[in-house]
């Protein structure tokens, strides 16, 4: 017996597509046609032309769009990354420089002092009791050279090593010399800049 020809092409009906593809109504089916995803075959059935499928090519072509669709996707993903990352890295660097700029209101107000600044007011201290503790001895030779006893000349030295301590105990936080500092150093900072 001789096959039809919708036989011979393995032809289908669009409502075979449609459930195979799970789609909810025909017209989806029309719309990948429309659409020139899938392509339909012209069929004689009763003395009639209607529209079937070659079911295999029908499924391929349906394949091969929904695989571009999700390259589609996935480059359009890919920008969204990029645009989300340079986003992130704008934001990070405006909070950067709010911070940097929160951390210079706070020195000029004399809230934060940098290393450098602290670095110099400590070393103005260590140098006056250096010269305090090098001149002992000749604070202390005439002293010493009147003591009856040794333990007279102990007690001298002993009284001028206080008094050093004392003063480095006086020494007070000076708000106004790290104020000072800061002044001098942004002077200089923006006398460099206008130079360039």
């Amino acid at each position: 017996m001789e096959k039809k020809e919708s036989e011979k092409k393995n032809l289908c009906r669009p409502e075979v597509l449609r459930d195979l593809f799970s789609f909810g109504d025909i017209r989806s089916i029309d719309a990948l046609v429309s659409n020139g995803i899938i392509t339909p075959i012209m069929a004689k059935e009763r003395g009639r032309m209607v529209r079937r499928y070659d079911k295999d090519e029908a499924t391929k072509e349906y394949i091969a769009y929904l695989k571009g669709k999700s390259k589609h996707k996935s480059e359009i993903s890919a920008d969204m990354n990029d645009e989300a990352r340079k986003l992130k890295a704008d934001a990070d660097l405006k909070e950067a420089k709010a911070e940097i700029e929160q951390m210079r209101r706070d020195e000029l107000n004399g809230q934060l002092h940098s290393s450098d600044d602290v670095k110099t007011v400590m070393s103005k201290l260590v140098v006056e009791i250096r010269g305090q503790l090098l001149a002992l001895p000749g604070t202390c030779a005439i002293d010493c050279a009147a003591a009856r006893t040794a333990k007279e000349a102990e007690t001298v030295v002993k009284n001028a090593t206080l008094e050093i301590l004392k003063d480095l105990q006086r020494f007070q936080y000076n708000k106004k010399e790290f104020k000072k500092l800061v002044r001098q150093r942004t002077e200089w900072m923006n006398e460099g800049e206008a130079e360039e």
